[in-house]
């Protein structure tokens, strides 16, 4: 944020968006607490908050059974885990563990049945102390019904999710960043229409979800998870 605000970006912290308008399926205003923007072109990274989406109406077509990632905590020493993280699975879900930092480590469980108890603890974690409670993020395999429109664009977790197996989180959001700023040049420059900036970042993120999902199905189906394959 310090080098896009070094750059020219306007960086607005902490101002909540209210609503948008436009015409023609196109955003013209953004409506905040702190007054009206607008914009030639708009870009939802707002994550699993999916601002964009819920203004436009834009449902999410699941690709998966419901999945609860549950995930926590924990302080002590496990020395079985200090040299490298760890992915195990099995018919009922899988486990990932780590050492973020010394005496810390995370857990996360996905249960594919979502039993999992508030105070479960994967095996080598069970003589840690908590450090905090545990959570849960959905993780449902997912994907907007639409991308893209006349001037704009979702990104990341926005866009769509897949649970942590698939190991490209970041790497997608930092591409579907790339993308859509490269194609909002493009249609601003007259390059390409904005019709087919948004034709083109819908198909590409769309054939790069349906290649990630193969791949984890594959995944699980080496767990012999038939719901996911």
């Amino acid at each position: 944020l310090s080098l896009a605000g070094d750059v020219g970006a306007d960086v607005r912290r902490g101002v909540s968006v209210l609503g948008i308008a436009g015409e023609h399926g196109a955003i013209r205003e953004i409506e905040t607490e702190h007054g009206t923007m607008t914009a030639r072109v708009v870009i939802d990274a707002t994550g699993r908050v999916r601002h964009l989406a819920r203004q436009l109406e834009i449902s999410y077509q699941p690709r998966s059974p419901r999945l609860i990632a549950r995930y926590g905590y924990v302080t002590g020493s496990c020395p079985v885990r200090d040299d490298a993280p760890k992915i195990s699975g099995d018919m009922s879900g899988w486990t990932w563990t780590a050492r973020i930092r010394d005496g810390l480590y995370q857990w996360t469980r996905v249960d594919f049945n979502d039993v999992a108890k508030d105070d479960w603890l994967p095996e080598e974690f069970r003589d840690l102390h908590p450090h905090s409670r545990t959570r849960g993020a959905d993780v449902t395999w997912r994907i907007a019904e639409r991308l893209a429109g006349p001037n704009w664009f979702m990104a990341g977790d926005a866009a769509a999710t897949l649970d942590p197996t698939s190991s490209r989180g970041v790497l997608k959001s930092i591409l579907t960043g790339v993308m859509s700023g490269h194609l909002a040049d493009a249609a601003i420059g007259g390059k390409l229409t904005p019709q087919q900036a948004a034709s083109f970042y819908h198909q590409w993120l769309l054939d790069w979800f349906d290649k990630d999902v193969d791949h984890m199905k594959q995944f699980y189906r080496l767990l012999s998870h038939s719901a996911l394959v």
